[in-house]
């Protein structure tokens, strides 16, 4: 591992350090999720390969894999149109939206991509359909990094998977009861209120974390079930590509 030099004093050198030294928000400065990348990248750090960061910023985190690859070339992907001042070495600024193939294409004909770190948008199905498209096309032991989880977006699909609990539970309740004829009679005229249902999502189209998390518990199932879903061509797809999911705090790391 390279050293850096502190008021004369060698100081061992990780991925952390050098982003705080560029004021990268993924360093412990702020969001703190490099020390947990840490593992993953370091098998990538003295060879070449392309690397694809989707939302470049301020340029920080370009920075910090600039020091951190010196021999990646790098692809910054933003909607906006950016000049970085000083200009990266061996990085090349594009402009296009994430979910859109007209900007990807020609990245994925001219590159061939073993590192993909999704900072861009933080929508859940932005996160999701960009998984999607880039995935398949990593090279052989790449890593894939989809970063900016919203906590609220967890706290969303927590909710919404306690009440279809709930609602599951109550439905067993009404049937057992039916029998019997309901829990309270009403009066002539009167009809029992009911709570306004909230619309969730089915499981089939989760997006974000929770996608991930069923991603990840497809991959480590021993079997696949039987009766054919729309997400079962992506796990049988995932079963065969990735060798890891990875859940970490505002992020996941997966890998093939």
């Amino acid at each position: 591992m390279k050293r850096l030099k502190t008021h004369g004093e060698p100081v061992q050198c990780h991925l952390d350090d050098i982003g705080v030294q560029h004021g990268s928000e993924l360093s412990s400065l702020s969001r703190d999720v490099l020390r947990s990348w840490e593992r993953f990248l370091a098998p990538l750090r003295d060879q070449t390969f392309d690397l694809l960061q989707i939302g470049v910023g301020t340029g920080a985190s370009l920075r910090t894999w600039r020091e951190w690859f010196p021999k990646a070339r790098l692809v910054g992907l933003d909607p906006r149109r950016l000049v970085l001042d000083p200009p990266i070495g061996g990085c090349t600024i594009v402009q296009g939206n994430q979910t859109e193939l007209d900007a990807l294409q020609p990245l994925l004909r001219d590159y061939r991509f073993r590192l993909i770190v999704d900072d861009g948008s933080h929508h859940p199905d932005d996160q999701v359909q960009t998984f999607q498209l880039l995935f398949p096309w990593l090279e052989p032991d790449s890593v894939y990094i989809c970063a900016g989880f919203d906590e609220s977006t967890i706290l969303a699909e927590n909710q919404d998977r306690q009440e279809r609990q709930q609602q599951g539970s109550q439905k067993m309740k009404g049937r057992t009861k039916g029998a019997g004829g309901p829990e309270r009679a009403t009066r002539p005229g009167e009809t029992l209120a009911r709570s306004p249902k909230r619309p969730s999502r089915p499981p089939n189209l989760r997006t974000g974390p929770a996608w991930f998390a069923e991603l990840g518990r497809s991959l480590a199932a021993s079997d696949l079930p039987s009766r054919r879903t729309p997400e079962q061509p992506m796990r049988e797809f995932i079963r065969r590509k990735a060798t890891g999911v990875y859940l970490l705090p505002g992020c996941v790391v997966v890998t093939n």
